[in-house]
């Protein structure tokens, strides 16, 4: 009997506490995410008393460490999964699409833009938000990909006061300027 053998006759159990903490103060998802073990996940996942947005002692939800790993399969189980919350806030109060474009990942931030709850005017500690980073960490692709979807609102500001067109401006970023529409809080 391998390790998923042995995970479903435990499970089967009603007395089993499935987010029980190791001596690392790591839940078994959080464990087996980090060792990316994605066949082993699977199928605890499949049992519902699974809290599949527990912090981890660093702060980070499941979602947040699957983004940092870079473990796109991981990533895509967990947003596949309806418990999930992908505007979960982590360290700085980042959201799931905050972390992976600060990452610059490609997957997990097409998985985020994608995800029907994804909240795509997340704001962080500083009010920065998706478009904010975009521009910070100048990655133009994924603010492309973000001025064309209908729910982004432009005219938020961060705590200085600045829309994310203006922040570009003032950073002297012009080609991403450039990508905003006419009409986009250009003030």
């Amino acid at each position: 009997m391998g390790r998923i053998g042995a995970l479903k006759i435990l499970l089967e159990r009603p007395d089993i506490d499935v987010n029980v903490e190791n001596q690392k103060q790591e839940s078994p998802l959080q464990h087996l995410l980090g060792k990316g073990d994605e066949a082993t996940l699977r199928a605890l996942l499949q049992d519902k008393r699974v809290d599949v947005n527990r912090p981890s002692k660093n702060g980070r939800a499941p979602i947040h460490e699957a983004i940092r790993r870079n473990r796109t399969i991981i990533l895509g189980m967990l947003m596949e999964d309806s418990r999930i919350n992908v505007n979960s806030v982590g360290h700085g109060g980042w959201a799931p699409l905050h972390l992976a474009i600060r990452m610059r990942n490609d997957k997990a931030f097409h998985m985020a833009l994608e995800h029907p709850d994804i909240n795509v005017n997340a704001q962080d500690e500083s009010g920065q938000t998706p478009l904010h980073f975009a521009v910070r960490w100048e990655v133009a692709h994924m603010l492309v990909a973000l001025v064309k979807r209908r729910d982004v609102k432009f005219d938020l500001t961060n705590i200085f006061g600045r829309t994310a067109f203006k922040y570009a401006v003032e950073s002297g970023q012009v080609e991403l300027a450039q990508l905003f529409p006419p009409d986009a809080g250009r003030v």
